[in-house]
């Protein structure tokens, strides 16, 4: 789980073994605000995520998540696209 910057100050995001990125807002925690499949770009199988990294000096919108299989995603929660989301697998 990671905080975010956020005007409320009330927003985080978490990462998780079936492979989704999810956003919440704490004051209403039943619903996820946005989610995101953790997947390579052109793939439809997702990939379980383990560890979530996110830096405000990286800029508000960029974190990184590391999955169990070993891949490494650079992502921008805005990008124009969704699937545009990811910005490259290491």
């Amino acid at each position: 789980m990671a905080w975010l910057q956020s005007k409320t100050g009330t927003e985080a995001m978490t990462v998780s073994t079936d492979g989704q990125v999810l956003w919440w807002d704490i004051r209403k925690l039943s619903e996820c605000l946005e989610s995101m499949p953790l997947r390579e770009k052109g793939s439809e199988t997702n990939l379980g995520g383990v560890i979530l990294e996110y830096d405000t000096n990286a800029g508000p919108t960029n974190f990184m998540v590391g999955s169990e299989q070993g891949h490494v995603f650079s992502c921008n929660r805005k990008a124009k696209n969704p699937a545009d989301r990811v910005k490259y697998v290491l």
